[in-house]
């Protein structure tokens, strides 16, 4: 049906111009059009979900009376039957190099910056002349054939303490240490062999070397019955490691030049788009640099008042007694080429964009009848 019969005629159809006019023969509206060709038997069989695999191993024991501790120590296995998507059109041949480029100076940097990072390759002419040709499949198909085992695995120990008084105190609490360890460099070998090797650590950051330390994950909770009108007050404290940060730096062509290469760009480009090409390393890949860790105390008190056979409990709570500003999130995009040295410092690079809530006081009551 025609829902704009005065809509102008297409010369070139001889149809009316309107989105709601009958559909050609040849169009692709509702029709599946997908760009990723799936092996089928990545997704049909026995046992081709993916999965993880998890062993622990722990061990509780009595220290004083009315005082226990545990250990645990746990190993999680990632990646079982992971797919992958890999372009096949576009493996490392189509990309010359390796480059490399001297970083922008800056005091926020590890050493103030300035340092010569390796590893950059760019698309050759025929990279570009190639369609798209992605094919997914289980991870372990392409890394088979080159030998190469999957690392990723998850690991950890967990402490807790618990301790109860004859009072009715009770403290309980724990830390936990962990970190991911993987390796990813095998994409090398399938699709851009671009791997940025730090100039500060000598690592790569796809490698299993570029691992977090063993950071401390504190939380404390602790409850104490007042003995004297049945006022009871409560703590809860948590120590969180801080973000990961990265540094996203982004170069022009005219940059790229200075440093003896040309940043790709497709056949039948104008001057200007040659020009105006560019390219992102992170300044800060291959290191493990964390901002400032989480410290949060919570207190709550809390009177109990008996009202014949119900109850009233009125609640005074104080969130963030410390009033950290602790930073959730922050800006890592580092900025450009054409803002170096006093520009790069006037950048918005580790700005926060997400902090910790500031303190509040809340006076509360709960009714139980």
């Amino acid at each position: 049906m025609n829902f704009n019969p005065n809509a102008p005629i297409d010369p070139r159809t001889g149809l009316p111009q309107n989105e709601l006019s009958p559909i050609a023969a040849n169009t692709t509206f509702g029709t599946l059009t997908p760009s990723t060709r799936t092996d089928p038997t990545a997704g049909e069989g026995w046992s081709h979900r993916q999965y993880t695999w998890e062993f622990d191993a722990g061990i509780q024991q009595q220290i004083f009376p009315r005082v226990s501790a545990g250990l645990t120590y746990w190993r999680r296995l990632l990646g079982g039957n992971a797919l992958s998507t890999q372009d096949l059109a576009h493996p490392p041949s189509m990309f010359q190099g390796p480059y490399c480029i001297v970083g922008p100076p800056d005091p926020r940097l590890p050493d103030g910056g300035g340092q010569q990072y390796c590893g950059i390759y760019e698309r050759t002419t025929a990279n570009f002349n190639k369609p798209t040709n992605n094919y997914q499949t289980f991870l372990k198909n392409y890394l088979d054939p080159l030998g190469i085992d999957q690392i990723n695995y998850q690991h950890g120990f967990d402490l807790s303490v618990q301790a109860r008084a004859k009072n009715g105190a009770h403290l309980q609490g724990g830390v936990s240490f962990s970190r991911r360890v993987q390796d990813t460099c095998y994409s090398a070998l399938l699709g851009s062999p671009q791997i940025i090797v730090s100039p500060i650590t000598g690592i790569a950051s796809c490698s299993k070397d570029n691992v977090a330390p063993f950071q401390p994950d504190i939380k404390l909770l602790g409850t104490y019955p007042l003995p004297w009108w049945g006022i009871q007050v409560a703590a809860t404290y948590q120590h969180t490691p801080g973000p990961q940060q990265t540094a996203t730096w982004t170069f022009t062509q005219g940059y790229a030049n200075a440093n003896n290469f040309s940043i790709g760009t497709a056949p039948g480009s104008t001057a200007a788009q040659i020009a105006g090409a560019t390219q992102s390393i992170d300044l800060l890949a291959g290191t493990q640099i964390y901002g400032k860790a989480l410290n949060q105390l919570d207190v709550r008190t809390a009177k109990r008042i008996k009202i014949g056979k119900d109850r009233l409990e009125i609640q005074a709570d104080l969130y963030n007694v410390f009033n950290s500003d602790w930073v959730f999130s922050q800006n890592n995009t580092f900025g450009s080429s054409t803002a170096t040295g006093a520009g790069a410092a006037a950048s918005t690079w580790t700005r926060p964009t997400n902090v910790l809530t500031n303190r509040m006081f809340k006076i509360g009551g709960q009714f139980d009848f």
